[in-house]
């Protein structure tokens, strides 16, 4: 053979090789390169994932503080209407308008729970729902003892002292909400930590 041919020939089987083995190395790197873009894609969807997480939880906290928010607010228009009431003296509060507001700050209190529940959670739901209890009993209890008076300054010591107990109870449910939205605040700022 002649000296061209053979060159020709190894040249050629060189090249089969070269080539042979740039396909390899090509099918190699796109495997790693599919495989690099899989992973990419893995940590870019738990990294949306857990931003969203955090911003669902981000806004359930700011629900759950608004809405004991508003249970604390309402609660404490019905226990000032109680203080109200406990503090008149003389003619300066009649027992319909006594009647009036002491109603209107019941259906608050009941309204805002209603409104507020799906966002409490249990802890807070059962401090929400003993205030509703209290108001309402306090609205029973009022109504009864104003039934025999004109003026709010002729209840019986005996009735005020049980609106007074009454206030306290309420104060005592706004404590349990209170309670509710600090530890809600402290468990959020341990997770960011």
């Amino acid at each position: 053979m002649n000296n061209e041919i053979l060159i020709a020939i190894i040249t050629s089987g060189v090249s089969l090789l070269v080539s042979a083995g740039s396909l390899v190395a090509s099918v190699i790197i796109s495997r790693q390169s599919a495989h690099s873009a899989e992973i990419v894609e893995s940590l870019r969807f738990r990294l949306e994932k857990r931003k969203s997480t955090e911003v669902m939880g981000d806004e359930y906290l700011k629900q759950n503080i608004k809405s004991l928010d508003v249970l604390i607010q309402a609660i404490q228009q019905m226990k000032d209407i109680v203080q109200l009431i406990l503090n008149a003296g003389g003619s300066n509060m009649d027992s319909e308008s006594a009647k009036k507001s002491i109603s209107k700050a019941r259906q608050l209190l009941f309204k805002s729970y209603e409104e507020q529940l799906p966002n409490l959670d249990e802890g807070s739901n059962k401090g929400a729902h003993q205030a509703k209890d209290i108001a309402l009993r306090i609205e029973t209890s009022l109504f009864e003892s104003l039934k025999r008076t004109s003026f709010v300054s002729e209840l019986s010591d005996k009735d005020k002292q049980a609106l007074l107990e009454l206030r306290n109870d309420l104060t005592n449910a706004q404590n349990l909400l209170r309670d509710s939205k600090a530890t809600l605040l402290f468990n959020r700022i341990q997770a960011n930590e």
